[in-house]
């Protein structure tokens, strides 16, 4: 004798095993990327709050027979339902979000409506969740064989019989509907359709009776509407009475926490682009590719080289590999991974201008003179160069590594295995222009002298209140740059009030989230808003000085002078970033050498330099500048990289180091992956 399923079985079964919105919305997407959809737009609409949307149903629910034979019942349920209406629009127009999407249509219809079930009808819809994807989609046989078959070894077979990516085998993504809301509409159809094919299902229909076996509830696809010319197929889920409310930062949530994930970023395989709203605002999600290097730590090894096409023409080529290391962040999920990058000609000229001729080369010779006017060392005769001009570059050196290696401690410092409030604290200590401290209380302000810039930790046990008060005897007693660490939510919606009602000025204000301060560049980048008459500054200033006197005249195109006063903007990293993408190669690479290689630099920048680097080492190999050879080999630079296996490395053995051994201690987002649009997933 069989089993005997109860309907209730497939409720208990879809709360068991998706156990979190965030899980029923990485189920739902990955759905789409297994049915071979590009694209899936999920759209999040929340116009009234659900308790306010339960409550009306129930009152609905209670009214009494508007249509009985008996007169007076009748017009005692007509009255009822009047007077319900009337009190239910009120609470609808109450409590409405007046920025939810299609809002003003919505609340037209709700005031427009005379009857109590039409006005369910509405409520139904106040709230709903869509997934659209672009995929294959599904006839009437595919949602019946397996749509409705939980279980259903339809993706594990896929994954067998095909060479694609697929993310299901258990057959159990459709029941991450149900934890989402109580009714759900599919729109479907393959690229044989000519009609839609439509499924709806009430869940509550699952529990209504005691008993009930599963077979015994009624669910049926059925043929929909012609599909119009144009119409792209696909499948559309659209779910609605949910369950909960919800909030632009809860579907952020879910965007970091689970649909970043939905793909291993160290496959080749293309991956899916996701859009999020919530009540037509866009929702950005991250790229799993950055969440994870930000926290790793790898070996890169490079290669470039000329090769030959199939059809016989040249081409040059840049690649290689990194192997991420276990770390501290990353524990043991970063082990034995390794992920790949190989640039063309096309690729480089994305990060380099004028290589094209490098395509035209025959022989080595003819590349070795080419690179000796592509980067600008020379602009007509080889040996115009001199020994003299060489070393005019490094005579302010001593000048130069003593700022930079300021810069540097701060950076060493603050790398982003480092989690620990305290920790990062005494990191910022060390940057000996800096004064910072936190308080606790307004007493840990007496005898304090000389403030620059006060680290203020909100979230110790006080209130808002005292807080202010902190802060504002801070900026009264030592016109100190403040910068208030929190990660309470409604501290950073709050930031603007919390400014004003301190009474302190816009430029000496500052709100940092604590879970970003183990990130070297987003404190760093906090500091350079510190105004110009601070420490902070000034030491900023002393650093392009010693640039501007380090490079000389070679660099005029720099504009220092506009990046100090910048400073006070807070945009001088992006100008600074943006120039040193004009300067010549050989200016470009000596500037790279001269900077500390640690995790504070993204790796992407430094396969850059390694690059640069790479075509001032074929120019120094000519005879053209061997004299000036003898003056940098003279110059030590293992203060500036610690990649360098011997204290006696010269810049000259660093070069040819550097284009054959591991190179440590580089972070960042991977270089071989294209920018995406804000809030995308890369396809």
């Amino acid at each position: 004798m069989p089993f005997k399923v109860t309907a209730r079985t497939i409720l208990q079964l879809g709360g068991e095993l998706i156990s979190s919105d965030g899980i029923a919305f990485y189920e739902l997407i990955k759905n789409a990327f297994d049915a071979g959809s590009k694209r899936v737009l999920v759209d999040v609409v929340s116009r009234l709050p659900v308790e306010t949307v339960e409550s009306i149903l129930d009152q609905i629910s209670n009214v009494g027979e508007t249509d009985s034979p008996d007169v007076q019942r009748r017009d005692k349920g007509r009255d009822v339902a009047a007077e319900t209406l009337t009190r239910t629009k009120n609470l609808i127009r109450e409590n409405a979000e007046p920025t939810a999407k299609g809002i003003v249509e919505w609340l037209g219809d709700v005031e427009a409506t005379c009857d109590l079930d039409e006005l369910a009808s509405l409520l139904l819809d106040a709230n709903s969740i869509s997934f659209t994807d672009f995929g294959h989609g599904m006839s009437l046989e595919d949602l019946d064989t397996n749509y409705l078959t939980v279980g259903t070894p339809h993706r594990k077979l896929e994954r067998l019989n095909s060479n694609k990516t697929i993310l299901g085998e258990k057959g159990i993504g459709r029941l991450s509907t149900m934890r989402l809301g109580k009714h759900l509409w599919v729109r479907t159809a393959s690229e044989a359709d000519q009609y839609w094919n439509v499924l709806e299902i009430n869940w509550d229909d699952f529990g209504d009776e005691l008993g009930q076996l599963i077979e015994d509830v009624d669910v049926e696809p059925k043929k929909g509407e012609k599909i119009g010319a144009g119409e792209k197929r696909g499948t559309m889920i659209w779910i609605s009475r949910l369950h909960e409310n919800w909030s632009y930062s809860k579907l952020a949530e879910i965007a970091n926490d689970d649909i970043a994930r939905l793909l291993d970023p160290f496959i080749s395989s293309r991956r899916i682009s996701v859009t999020l709203k919530f009540n037509g605002q866009r929702v950005p999600v991250p790229r799993m590719n950055e969440i994870l290097t930000e926290r790793s730590h790898g070996i890169l090894e490079t290669q470039f080289e000329l090769v030959e096409r199939k059809n016989g023409t040249k081409d040059v080529r840049f690649s290689g590999h990194i192997d991420y290391l276990v770390s501290s962040a990353t524990g043991e999920k970063l082990r034995d991974r390794r992920a790949t990058f190989d640039y063309c000609y096309d690729d480089l000229c994305g990060l380099f201008s004028d290589l094209q001729a490098l395509c035209e080369v025959t022989d080595e010779q003819e590349l070795t003179d080419l690179l000796l006017t592509t980067t600008g060392i020379v602009t007509q005769d080889p040996n115009s160069i001199s020994d003299e001009q060489v070393a005019a570059l490094f005579d302010s050196q001593d000048q130069f590594k003593a700022i930079s290696q300021e810069i540097s401690n701060v950076f060493a410092d603050f790398n982003r295995r480092r989690s620990d409030l305290n920790a990062i604290i005494e990191g910022i200590k060390l940057f000996p222009r800096v004064k910072v401290e936190t308080f606790a209380s307004k007493e840990a302000l007496e005898g304090v002298d000389g403030l620059s810039v006060v680290f203020l930790d909100y979230d110790l046990k006080r209130g808002k209140k005292e807080s202010q008060e902190v802060a504002r005897d801070i900026y009264k007693s030592h016109r100190a740059f403040i910068v208030l660490m929190s990660d309470k939510p409604d501290v950073e919606q709050d930031e603007e009030n919390f400014r004003r009602e301190t009474k302190l000025l816009r430029g000496f204000f500052r709100y940092l989230p604590k879970h970003r301060l183990i990130d070297a560049e987003t404190v760093y980048r906090t500091l350079l808003f510190v105004p110009d008459n601070s420490d902070v500054c000034h030491t900023i200033h002393e650093l392009v000085d010693a640039l501007e006197t380090t490079l000389g005249g070679n660099i005029k195109e720099l504009e220092l002078s506009e990046i100090k006063e910048e400073l006070v903007q807070g945009q001088a990293v992006r100008r600074f970033m943006n120039v040193l993408r004009t300067l010549p190669l050989q200016d470009y690479a000596i500037l790279c050498e001269l900077t500390l290689v640690d995790e504070g630099h993204p790796l992407g920048d430094y396969i850059r330099r390694l690059f640069g680097a790479y075509l001032v080492d074929q120019v120094f190999t000519t005879v053209a500048v061997a004299g000036s050879l003898k003056r940098l080999d003279q110059l030590r630079f293992t203060e500036f990289l610690p990649v360098a296996s011997n204290p006696s490395d010269s810049l000259r053995e660093l070069y040819a180091a550097s284009l054959v051994e591991p190179i440590t201690n580089a972070w960042g987002s991977h270089p071989w992956e294209k920018e995406s649009a804000p809030g995308d997933v890369d396809e």
